[in-house]
């Protein structure tokens, strides 16, 4: 792990429940809880999990696995004990704008809503 995650993002590291490990009951829960829970001393059989939380909004998420670390932000690696080359888990949320909803033209309103006004008191007549 390197970085701090953004708001919003949630992440673990733990063994996927062979021996030891809950992140997949975290994971069902759509809770995991941002540690990594697999001892230095038992790397086998590790699992990550890399999650948003957000709203409904016009917007995009990308999930990344690369061999060559991210130059910024937060990411997870994975490096084999054995042979040594490392993998990079990353993920990026794309917030799009939504354009403003125009206000309606006061000054026609206005105006329509006045003539109106003059047209049914001029139907009425005088009192």
């Amino acid at each position: 792990m390197a970085g701090v995650a953004a708001a919003g993002q949630t992440w673990e590291i733990d063994e996927p429940g062979y021996v030891f490990g809950d992140i997949y009951a975290h994971w069902l829960a759509g809770g995991l809880d941002g540690a990594n829970g697999v001892p230095a001393a038992s790397p086998d059989d590790v699992s990550f999990a890399l999650a948003w939380g957000f709203g409904l909004f016009p917007g995009s998420v990308s999930f990344l696995v690369s061999e060559t670390a991210p130059s910024s932000g937060f990411y997870l690696s994975q490096t084999d004990p054995d042979s040594g080359p490392s993998l990079y888990f990353s993920s990026h949320l794309a917030i799009t704008e939504v354009p403003g909803v125009p206000e309606p033209l006061t000054g026609p309103l206005l105006i329509g809503g006045v003539v109106g006004l003059v047209a049914w008191t001029r139907r009425r007549g005088p009192r």
